[in-house]
């Protein structure tokens, strides 16, 4: 399965091991920089940027715009899905952007909670819906085979993921 996965430079390490790609860092990687083929032709995108409610952008580390929603609305993102790791998905412009541009959003609500090296919460929750979605899995089941291997982890991180939910375009 082709992959891709974009992050505030502070939490490479989680991202890296949850998506199994190396990912693009922001920064270096910003609004001026955004280059479509870093996501094009990918059928599963990892997201780990910074989001505010109602905000049309993404934030790598010290706030420096990462992506825009404008950017987003620009692909065509037919045929992938994206796991998104950033707080406050369904308050903010980002999900519209995806799911007009053709993505399955994977995603939460509030803030989501997940490590910067280690595998917890969100990012756990990605790299096992990765996995599956890697076996052929077709994204409803394999969020549901993901919460399953965290179902007895009771922490509030993965009481955070265990929320996450699934949006289709079809939706908008």
């Amino acid at each position: 399965m082709l992959t891709a996965a974009i992050c505030a430079a502070s939490l490479e390490e989680s991202v890296r091991r949850a998506a199994g790609v190396e990912p693009i860092l922001s920064p270096p990687a910003c609004l001026g920089t955004w280059n479509p083929t870093w996501v094009r032709g990918r059928e599963f995108v990892y997201v780990k940027l910074h989001g505010m409610r109602n905000s049309p952008y993404w934030y790598g580390d010290s706030w420096l715009v990462a992506l825009s929603a404008g950017e987003i609305r620009k692909l065509d993102l037919a045929g992938s899905t994206w796991f998104v790791a950033s707080c406050h998905l369904d308050e903010s412009p980002m999900l519209g952007a995806l799911l007009a541009a053709g993505a399955v959003v994977v995603g939460g609500s509030g803030p989501n909670y997940g490590g910067k090296t280690t595998l917890l919460g969100a990012d756990l929750l990605g790299y096992w819906l990765r996995r599956s979605m890697s076996w052929g899995v077709r994204p409803e089941p394999a969020l549901r085979i993901a919460r399953a291997r965290m179902a007895l982890d009771r922490s509030k991180a993965s009481q955070d993921a265990a929320l996450f939910r699934i949006w289709r375009p079809e939706e908008t």
